[in-house]
């Protein structure tokens, strides 16, 4: 398992512990808008609002959105 992994499951591991999971869930569950990531698993989509946001897509994503990406740039977790 990399660090990346590690790392994303103990920011969920840590929602549990602090009591906050409720508000993710929640809004992981029935989001907002439809967005693409609105169809993915929960823990994909509390990965997303770990990050603040609820509105995740990759490249061919964006650009259907009308959205371009700079040439260069890469995903990353903070």
């Amino acid at each position: 398992m990399n660090d990346n992994v590690k790392k994303a499951l103990n920011e969920i591991v840590d929602l549990f512990k602090s009591g906050d999971i409720g508000d993710k869930i929640a809004i992981a569950t029935f989001p907002p808008y439809d967005v693409p990531c609105s169809k993915w698993s929960l823990t994909n989509q509390l990965l997303c609002l770990i990050h603040h946001t609820n509105d995740a897509r990759g490249f061919r994503l964006w650009e259907a959105a009308g959205r371009f990406v700079k040439r260069g740039p890469t995903a990353s977790v903070s």
